[in-house]
């Protein structure tokens, strides 16, 4: 499938630079062929249920209180949600159920307006309340006949639901792995277990669900709820909830079954853990970071499970403290994990100590501090010896280009998957945003100018490939923002990456951050042999821990093949205070 989305600069939320229109190819896991499922002819009916209905809602088609009924019968597989919402893309639906519940609890009037001759918002709230208070994870539209324990796991399901290839015990089997893997070799906190809960085990449904849902993880059932403090932290949790989990039975009708299901448990049970030590978002800023880490969980856990290639990639022209979604269709961010891959692969993927640690770090961090906010990644990565800035740096360079790690290709500036990554950005399953150059620079007399947003955005510029050495300054010409910028030169074999700096009058180290009214510079050497050769700029200032807005700073390119010589002074825009 394939949308065109065009994005503009929306001050406060995108940083876009020049004029740039990005193509994306919108990708829903199909029923496999001969079980007996209908074939759409529809390319939009293959979206999921979700995207559906928020695309819906963003054109106005929608109001939000319709939106929520329709997700509140989506999620409790009514079968009176309409026909032309349900999609057969797969989707997950902790988010969603979180969004329903923030507008059930917001005063008297939830937010939304309601078209005349419709019923009133508090009407439709009341009965949205109702559909949930029989569902969830008691899931009482089913009657599940069957239990099976398992180390750690009571699993409710019913034989005949389960079908199409695979049994409870693949469920089972797919649950305990990612226990053992997430608790038991990473280290993380367990998640805490209601003293009601049978068997003393962690709640788990599989059930039918309807429009291509894979799963639900929630802290509302009764074997799920408040807690407080998680005795299996160290810390006084304050808020931590117990949770439940309902995985739908009929996975095994989509193509790729065994690895949907190896990481719907993988992503689910990190759900479990961040409710476990209340990390999981209070607010609508903090659903990127929750959904991106428990995707990035997923290869942590089953390596190759490689299901999050359907997400990619994310536009680094949205400030990553407002990130919500690249796609028309998607529209939750969970293609935002690729940013955090590419910034912690240097630590070591799928085993004890690396990324997961980040993960971890992460999640713990966001629990003692009470919320998710940058300060949360800035104290991951401080604890390595890096920054937030530096480590978004290099992830735009190897976003750039996703190359394959090799011997020549090295991290931080490679994927060691990166040839996966590639493979569907060819065949037009995915659309990388990168690929597309915000601005192509032909000779070396040009001068460009362009913004972009602070707390974390990026820019990629074109050069032209010279003989002679290729002298490029970078002026902050800004009121605020912090740029890093670099020239990136693929030579076939390997990258070879020079950060511009801006010069100390006091001969002391040069700064890698140009300030407003810095200019950084640097030079690409004679006889360079480069395939591509970028210009890399990211805006790093962070104008606040949980930032409201994400202001557009303004900067000027220039080239030559002799040293740039600028003015003593650069000259700001006027800002009236």
């Amino acid at each position: 499938m394939r949308m065109m989305l065009f994005r503009r600069a929306l001050i406060g939320v995108t940083g876009v630079i020049f004029i740039l229109a990005i193509s994306r190819h919108v990708v829903a896991r199909e029923i496999a062929p001969n079980s007996g499922a209908l074939s759409l002819p529809s390319q939009v009916s293959r979206q999921s249920t979700l995207s559906l209905l928020l695309r819906a809602e963003a054109t106005g088609e929608l109001d939000t209180p319709t939106t929520d009924l329709y997700l509140a019968l989506a999620l409790t597989n009514d079968p009176r949600l309409p026909p032309a919402y349900v999609g057969q893309g797969t989707w997950r639906g902790t988010l969603a159920l979180l969004r329903i519940r923030r507008h059930l609890s917001t005063a008297t009037t939830p937010p939304g307006l309601v078209r005349s001759g419709t019923a009133t918002s508090q009407a439709m709230y009341t009965e949205i309340a109702s559909i949930l208070s029989t569902d969830q994870c008691d899931n009482k539209s089913e009657n599940l006949t069957s239990v099976l324990d398992t180390d750690h796991f009571h699993i409710e399901y019913s034989p005949a639901l389960v079908s199409n290839g695979l049994t409870i015990s693949d469920f089972a089997k797919w649950l305990e792995i990612a226990w053992n893997t997430e608790i038991g070799t990473f280290g993380w906190a367990a998640p805490p277990i209601k003293s009601n809960a049978p068997s003393h085990k962690y709640p788990v449904r599989v059930s039918p669900l309807s429009g291509g849902l894979l799963g639900v993880t929630t802290d509302v059932g009764t074997y799920a709820g408040f807690i407080g403090d998680n005795p299996n932290t160290p810390w006084n949790d304050v808020g931590a909830e117990a949770s439940c989990m309902v995985i739908n039975s009929t996975i095994g009708l989509y193509r790729n079954a065994s690895n949907i299901l190896a990481a719907t448990a993988a992503h689910e049970f990190a759900h479990s853990v961040q409710f476990g030590m209340n990390s999981f978002p209070t607010q609508n800023g903090e659903d990127m970071f929750v959904e991106s880490t428990a995707v990035l969980t997923e290869d942590e856990v089953v390596d190759g499970s490689n299901d999050g290639i359907s997400y990619l990639w994310p536009d680094l022209k949205t400030c990553m403290a407002l990130f919500t979604s690249n796609s028309t269709t998607d529209f939750f961010p969970y293609e935002y994990w690729i940013v955090f891959r590419a910034m912690t692969e240097r630590y070591g993927h799928a085993v004890a100590g690396g990324i997961e640690q980040w993960i971890q770090d992460v999640f713990e961090t966001a629990s003692i501090q009470g919320n998710w906010t940058l300060d949360t990644f800035n104290t991951a990565f401080a604890r390595r010896g890096t920054t937030l800035g530096q480590a978004f740096h290099e992830a735009a360079i190897s976003m750039k280009f996703d190359k394959q790690c090799s011997a020549t290709y090295r991290q931080p500036y490679c994927f060691i998957e990166g040839a996966s990554y590639a493979a569907a950005t060819a065949n037009g399953q995915t659309i990388n945003p990168a690929i597309a150059y915000d601005a192509v620079l032909t000779t070396p007399a040009s001068i460009a100018a362009g913004s972009i947003a602070d707390n974390y955005t990026a820019a990629w510029i074109l050069l032209p490939g010279v003989a002679a050495s290729l002298h490029v300054t970078v002026e902050n010409i800004s009121s605020g923002g912090e740029f890093r910028s670099s020239l990136a030169c693929d030579t076939g074999e390997t990258m070879v990456i020079v950060p511009l700096t801006v010069a100390n009058p006091n001969n002391s180290q040069s700064s890698r951050v140009s300030l407003p009214g810095q200019a950084q510079s640097g030079a690409f050497p004679v006889g360079s042999s480069c395939k591509q050769l970028a210009l890399v700029i990211t805006n790093q200032a962070q104008t606040a821990a949980a930032p409201i807005s994400c202001p557009l700073e303004s900067f000027r390119v220039r080239m030559s093949t002799t040293p740039i010589v600028l003015d003593k002074h650069i000259r700001l825009p006027f800002v009236k205070n």
